[in-house]
């Protein structure tokens, strides 16, 4: 009876759990114990009932008894009868369990190599996660990495594989794709987030048994005595690794090829066991030594290649395969075919998102649940924002300078390089700390081909494009209203100390840029003078004298640039004026503005005429705006200057602003006057020379020179500041003054010489003409000179290159000629003292 109840178990069981084979070693051993016990009492029983009495023997013949045992026999079962013919009594349990126990160790060795070899046959890859007709085929990168899960037959192997991608961009469902396609000799490990069970995820992907590797022996000692074998290290993924190693070789004796094996999620194996990766790396490159198998690490952008490039098993892997954001083609490809979505909905969805996959698919995903895309939009950008808000809120203030350096300097340009941030940081620690906290909130990621840095993902760039055009729009109005509010000029390219006070002319010049309050303004003003006089210095002193409300603009030579030196001298700044729509549709739809016309001087000239406005209504009188240098504007570009005189005019007439124009006599002055505008001009504001005295005071007081050397000087230059300035620097540094003299007047004679040898013999006549009529007189009238040269074109031609090399000038208030300063003249004397050879009439009878 007890074979059979044991049997009976045996056979209600498939197969046979631990739990069921100690129940069957319980059950046996406690009826094999009763049954002992069983025959003690009786014996026990039937010796106290011999005591008190006689007992009656019963006499049993022989066949008798063989005919009763005969028929007990009969009664048990086959098994039964074998275990009573061949086997004692008690060594029935141990048997039946010892064969049970062999039957099932070597049921699940086999089994489990069935399954393992199964497995190599026909690939292991789980199923997607979404329906797959929602798959989109990327088909140069499946391509790719179905090319590399499917290694030709009989061809040695000659590297591993890393495939790396950001966060959402479609690893995992490319290399699924990808194996699913190539099918047999694919093993795909998808590593969990906590590595202590890699081991299991390992084992399940190859389906191994961790019972497989279990010695008879070791199974029977366990399990009778109690004394398990060590399950940590039985569990370990290296005995799954171990047991892969022994089927890949199996594997490609059989089918002439290796097996692929795919780590999928490797960032946790980074972050949280390093050594573990390591191993794997180190077993990568040892298999493609040996021709074993292909390994493909799949994982994100950041610290995991990093991490496998400082190893030098990497000198066996593959250039990095990285996988990208989709294409605009292809996103909108996906969210209208596979998706379903309208163009419209699937346009606006792929100017949030850019081509991240992952995030394209749940934005679909919620839209197909009812939400709204202005709700998921507006989310979206709140996380963001709310990631950024955190780390700003735990950097230091250089730590906050930082992130906004990298995050501006990525609104204009695609990526950074780790010198452009060297250079916006010096500090390796607190770049390094900016970095990894920015890339960790998944704001930027980091390139594997250059190490550059850029956004993870479109809405990241439209969420700090949003928080970076409100900015500029607050600082950049600050910085305008400041700069009216307490004026702009730059300071003088010498020391103060050396300045020379000019009363009269300061006193004109800072009344003009020193409106009375609440009066309005009949006049705008045109300020000049030669070169060398002082126009400059002069307009600049009075500026910073007058303060608030003034805005210097120097003109640069190269007009083109004079768009930028407006907006510098206000502090422009031409994003301040693109609005938020613009900005978002330019960066996010690529339409950009038309940067020709937003960032000229047109303009800044309409942001001053606002913020004009503004400055007369909170101070109560209008500001100035100073143009220095005008003449490069009348020389390349007429209609700018144009545009500048009619403004002026129109901000007279509506009491804005005053406009100074300083310019050098000559052409300027002439094109201005030229104009219908000129009649709300007041009249030219000459700067001169300066007069002995001050020129006097100027080099004896502010640059410390002898009277003599200041006499001298004086004598060659006269008052001209500028040339006064330059030689005394120069005697300042060691130069003699015979020395300047002799360089300067070379310099006059050089440009005489060339002028004269261009000139034919009777524009000669007339060059020697005017100038020694003008060493004969202070100056030459219009009338003067027609009488020496009646033709107008040989006049003209004259005229213009005497002054264009500076040694002529023409007066603005009468429109005659002089000499360019006290050295032409004293050049000019001595020039044609020397010259004896001109034919011409008397001086005297010419001009008198």
């Amino acid at each position: 009876m007890f074979l059979r109840h044991v049997l009976l178990n045996v056979k209600s069981t498939i197969r046979l759990s631990p739990q069921t084979i100690d129940r069957l070693i319980h059950r046996s051993l406690a009826s094999h114990a009763k049954h002992s016990n069983s025959q003690k009492v009786s014996l026990e029983d039937k010796n106290s009932e011999t005591d008190g009495k006689t007992v009656q023997p019963i006499i049993e013949t022989k066949g008798a008894r063989k005919e009763r045992e005969k028929a007990d026999f009969e009664r048990l079962s086959v098994v039964e009868r074998i275990t009573k013919k061949y086997l004692p009594s008690h060594l029935n349990s141990i048997v039946i369990f010892a064969i049970v126990g062999i039957g099932y160790v070597i049921y699940e060795q086999v089994k489990n190599d069935f399954e393992i070899k199964y497995t190599f046959r026909f690939g292991s890859c789980p199923n997607f996660k979404f329906p797959e007709d929602q798959l989109l085929e990327r088909k140069e990168l499946l391509d790719t990495l179905t090319s590399i899960v499917t290694p030709v037959p009989d061809k040695l192997v000659s590297s591993y594989y890393i495939v790396v991608g950001d966060h959402g961009t479609g690893k995992t469902t490319l290399i699924r794709q990808a194996a699913r396609k190539a099918g047999g000799g694919v093993i795909y490990v998808d590593v969990p987030s906590n590595v202590e069970k890699f081991g299991a995820s390992f084992a399940r992907a190859i389906r191994f048994n961790f019972k497989e590797h279990l010695r008879l022996s070791t199974w029977i000692e366990s399990k009778m005595f109690g004394s398990p074998p060590d399950e940590g290290k039985e569990a370990s993924w290296e005995r799954v690794l171990m047991s892969f190693r022994k089927y890949a070789h199996h594997y490609r004796k059989k089918h002439g090829r290796v097996p692929v094996l795919i780590f999928d999620n490797c960032d946790s194996l980074a972050k949280k066991d390093q050594k573990m990766l390591e191993a794997l790396q180190d077993s990568a490159k040892i298999a493609i030594d040996d021709s074993q198998w292909i390994t493909v690490f799949v994982a994100s952008i950041g610290e995991t290649p990093e991490q496998m490039e400082g190893r030098s098993s990497i000198t066996r892997a593959s250039s990095f395969i990285q996988i990208t954001d989709l294409s605009e083609e292809e996103a909108m490809t996906y969210l209208t075919e596979k998706r379903h979505l309208s163009k419209d909905l699937a346009h606006d969805m792929s100017a949030l998102y850019g081509g991240r996959l992952k995030s394209l698919q749940k934005a679909a995903t919620k839209i197909d649940h009812g939400l709204s895309f202005s709700d998921i939009r507006t989310a979206n950008l709140n996380d963001i924002r709310r990631r950024l808000e955190k780390i700003r809120c735990r950097a230091t203030t250089q730590e906050e300078v930082f992130i906004f350096n990298v995050l501006c300097g990525l609104l204009h340009k695609s990526e950074l390089t780790v010198d452009e941030l060297i250079h916006m940081e010096e500090d390796v620690s607190i770049r390094q700390k900016v970095l990894e906290e920015l890339c960790h909130e998944t704001i930027l990621t980091r390139t594997v081909s250059s190490g550059s840095y850029i956004f993870q993902g479109q809405s990241a760039k439209a969420i700090v494009g949003i928080g970076y055009v409100i900015y500029e729009q607050v600082k950049n109005d600050f910085e305008i209203k400041y700069t009216f509010r307490f004026g702009s000029c730059p300071n003088f390219k010498f020391p103060e100390d050396q300045l020379l006070e000019r009363k009269e002319l300061l006193d004109t010049l800072t009344s003009i840029v020193t409106p009375v309050p609440d009066k309005l303004v009949s006049s705008y003003y045109i300020v000049v003078g030669d070169h060398g006089t002082g126009k400059t210095t002069l307009i600049r002193q009075a500026a910073r004298k007058a303060g608030g409300g003034v805005i210097y603009v120097d003109v640069p030579s190269n007009v083109e640039k004079f768009g930028a030196s407006f907006a510098r001298a206000i502090r422009f700044n031409f994003k301040e004026h693109l609005r938020l729509s613009t900005w978002i549709e330019s960066k996010m739809f690529g339409s950009p503005p038309d940067e020709g016309k937003e960032a000229s001087w047109e303009r800044v000239l309409m942001s001053f005429r606002k913020y004009a406005h503004h400055y007369r209504k909170k101070h109560g009188r209008v500001p100035v705006l100073i143009f220095d240098n005008c003449d490069s504007l009348a020389k390349k570009d007429q209609k700018m200057l144009e545009a500048l005189q009619d403004s002026a005019k129109i901000a007279i007439d509506d009491s804005q602003w005053i406009t100074v124009f300083v310019a050098s006599i000559g052409e300027t002055p002439e094109q201005m006057e030229g104009r219908s505008s000129i009649t709300r001009a007041s009249s030219f504001i000459q700067i001169t020379d300066l007069s002995e005295e001050e020129a006097m005071t100027y080099l004896t007081e502010k640059r410390n020179l002898s009277k003599d050397i200041a006499h001298d000087m004086y004598a060659l230059y006269g008052g001209r500041l500028k040339c006064l300035q330059t030689a005394a620097t120069k005697i300042d540094h060691g130069l003699s003054f015979s020395h300047l003299r002799t360089a300067n007047l070379n310099d006059i004679r050089r440009r005489l010489e060339k002028i004269r040898c261009r000139a034919t013999t009777q524009e000669e006549v007339f060059i020697f003409n005017v100038l020694c009529g003008l060493l004969h007189k202070s100056e030459i009238t219009v009338d003067e000179l027609i009488h020496m040269e009646e033709d107008v074109s040989i006049r003209q031609k004259v005229l213009e290159e005497l002054c264009h090399e500076t040694i002529l000038t023409r007066t603005v208030s009468s429109g005659s000629y002089i000499f360019h300063g006290q050295s032409a003249k004293v050049c000019v004397e001595e020039f044609y003292k020397e010259k004896k050879c001109f034919r011409c009439k008397s001086i005297k009878d010419m001009l008198f």
